[in-house]
């Protein structure tokens, strides 16, 4: 449901915020594309989050189509964050990435 928007945001270089499992996240996207379950997915350097819980910073495999409100927000994102792996055995097929 928010591929595009993942996509748009991987483009420009922005951080896309997202409601996900309940939280606010703000993510740097790196990676768009399909799971082995042909679910849309996304490779992420989650920048911030709401959770207190939560590992706010790091790495992040989301499920789009488990998303809720994704936009685009006016803050640039710092990719390529160190440790970023181009492929990914959970992601079968990449639509575009950095």
């Amino acid at each position: 449901m928010w591929f595009d928007v993942a996509l748009a945001a991987l483009n420009c270089r922005v951080v896309l915020e997202l409601r996900y499992d309940g939280y606010i996240r703000w993510v740097e996207v790196h990676a768009v594309g399909v799971s082995r379950r042909g679910r849309p997915i996304m490779q992420c350097w989650q920048v911030r989050s709401e959770n207190v819980d939560d590992d706010a910073v790091g790495w992040k495999l989301l499920r789009l189509d488990d998303a809720y409100r994704a936009r685009i927000i006016a803050e640039k994102s710092a990719i390529v964050r160190p440790g970023y792996r181009r492929r990914l055995r959970a992601m079968v097929a990449i639509v575009a990435h950095v």
